[in-house]
């Protein structure tokens, strides 16, 4: 099981170097770059008694964690992919309710602002990437991970 507690970086050298910690230890979440900024997005404690809407983006260049907006939906197991510039965070499931989402959401880093799109036609937690400026969202489960 992995869960982000630290961040390393691989030096020119072949030196792994420890960076600062994530603010908030979690598994089953998303992360995505958009000008060179990496955004952690999601996920859930160890155990799976709390979700999180929670966003926080890291800084390489700084060695900072910044907090962001928080995300409309709370959820693990989401995939994200970026746009122009725009994070898209699909899918997932909600632990309190054990339902699979169908829920998109966009947030803007230059706003910091979330926005609902349209939902996905099924529910689940997909794997997603970008071809020509479209999301293909594809495979994934119907079932939580840990189920």
């Amino acid at each position: 099981m992995l869960l982000g507690l630290a961040s390393v970086s691989l030096a020119e050298d072949g030196i792994l170097i420890r960076k600062a910690d994530m603010p908030t230890p979690r598994e089953y979440l998303s992360t995505c770059v958009v000008d060179g900024m990496i955004y952690a997005i999601g996920g859930m404690t160890q155990y799976h008694d709390r979700v999180f809407s929670k966003v926080e983006a890291y800084n390489p260049a700084t060695d900072t964690w910044a907090k962001k907006a928080d995300m409309p939906t709370a959820r693990g197991g989401l995939s994200t992919s970026v746009v122009n510039g725009i994070i898209y965070a699909i899918g997932g499931w909600d632990v309190y309710s054990s339902n699979m989402l169908t829920t998109v959401e966009a947030y803007d880093p230059a706003t910091d602002t979330w926005t609902k799109k349209a939902d996905m036609p099924y529910p689940g937690s997909v794997s997603s990437s970008v071809v020509n400026g479209i999301i293909y969202a594809i495979g994934g489960s119907h079932t939580h991970a840990y189920d």
